[in-house]
């Protein structure tokens, strides 16, 4: 009898603590499980703004050639008799083709304008007159406008062109009465999200030609540090270009993610990561916030690092390769011709703008000079040279 009670004692023992362990085994798993579902399970919700924004930090440029007989062209409004017509063709977002007849007007003694038959219809219509102005450049040598080409179809009724005139500007291959022209190829399709209660600014780049956004393939940028800009440097934490990833920002002490950027339904979702996802290095430059007002009192973007370099004594290289400065004839097979990227103005377009704050007029010159030379600024009796 004593023998039989002991038994089941220690047998009872032995089955408690065996079920003791076997509940332990269930509740681990199932707690983890838990803490990572909570942990990117918070999605956070916006939509897009209704109108694209032009990408002014990928420049094409354009030579204008001198256009004499103004009387082949059909205008809604004639322009004025004196005025100097060069003529050249911008980028058509719906062909992907350099197919948008374009005239730059310059009156004598008043700002210049662009006609440029968006819809293809060979009329200069009076909505297809662009003003020119230099207000936002802040410099007499800088005329600027966007041109919007009309979209036939899905959420954004036009895809946005800006055109930047670069005047009494020359460059080599160029004839003494031609313009030097620069115009956006993409744009971003921007919008606002909600995060932990701040309204935050990202953007999407958009092909005209597409109808859908992949946020794992594309360029796309976030507001991280809440000053509603979205800095496009090249080492900037935030902006990136997407190649089949998932990209993690940093807003404020969140992170974050792109999980959907639907345009049918006008929404972007993004959700929460935790801080051991986020895996971009961020770089601090003392002289950051200084570039970016001056950039912004320009009204220009900062530069890309890569164009900066024409301005380290990188004399007679051009950026990603491309042939020194080749001609765009306005012909039939313009149309057909690759686009060229050449970003070659953007660092002269900084020293113009600092120049004129700055209270000194730039030295005319060749702008291929004035890549292959540190920048020189006049004044009435000395030069200062930059360094």
């Amino acid at each position: 009898m004593r023998t039989s009670s002991l038994f089941r004692r220690k047998y009872g023992l032995e089955a408690s603590r065996r079920f003791a362990v076997l509940i332990c085994a269930f509740a681990i798993p199932v707690a983890l499980l838990a803490s990572n579902v909570s942990a990117v399970a918070e999605e956070f919700i916006g939509k897009f703004e209704p109108k694209l924004a032009p990408n002014k930090d990928d420049l094409d440029h354009v030579i204008f050639k001198p256009f004499r007989d103004p009387s082949k062209v059909q205008f809604a409004k004639r322009p004025e008799s004196d005025a100097t017509i060069t003529a050249g063709r911008l980028y058509h977002p719906p062909t992907d083709k350099a197919a948008i007849m374009a005239l730059l007007v310059e009156p004598e003694g008043e700002p210049p304008y662009v006609y440029a038959d968006v819809d293809l219809n060979n009329v200069m219509d009076a909505n297809e007159k662009f003003d020119l102005s230099n207000d936002e450049s802040g410099n007499p040598y800088i005329w600027q406008t966007t041109v919007n080409v009309p979209l036939k179809e899905g959420l954004f009724q036009s895809f946005p062109i800006f055109v930047q005139y670069f005047k009494n500007v020359e460059m080599d291959e160029m004839g003494k009465d031609d313009r030097l022209i620069l115009q956006s190829t993409k744009a971003f399709a921007r919008g606002y999200v909600e995060i932990q209660g701040k309204k935050t600014l990202v953007q999407y780049d958009l092909s005209p030609r597409s109808k859908k956004i992949n946020p794992m393939n594309c360029a796309l940028g976030v507001d991280g540090d809440g000053d509603g800009e979205i800095d496009m440097d090249r080492f900037s934490p935030e902006a990136a270009e997407a190649r089949e990833e998932v990209v993690v920002f940093r807003v404020g002490d969140n992170y974050v993610s792109t999980k959907r950027a639907d345009l049918e339904k006008n929404q972007i979702v993004m959700r929460s990561h935790s801080a051991g996802d986020y895996k971009r290095a961020e770089l601090k430059n003392p002289g950051d916030e200084h570039r970016r007002s001056r950039n912004i009192a320009a009204g220009q973007n900062l530069a890309r690092k890569e164009r900066t370099r024409l301005d380290a004594g990188h004399a007679g290289q051009h950026p990603r390769g491309h042939p020194q400065f080749p001609h765009s004839q306005l012909s039939d097979d313009a149309a057909d011709r690759p686009r060229r990227q050449d970003h070659l103005a953007r660092p002269d377009q900084e020293r113009a703008a600092v120049a004129a704050r700055a209270g000194f007029v730039e030295e005319p010159r060749p702008l291929a000079a004035a890549l292959n030379t540190r920048p020189m600024f006049a004044t009435n009796n000395a030069s200062i040279e930059r360094g």
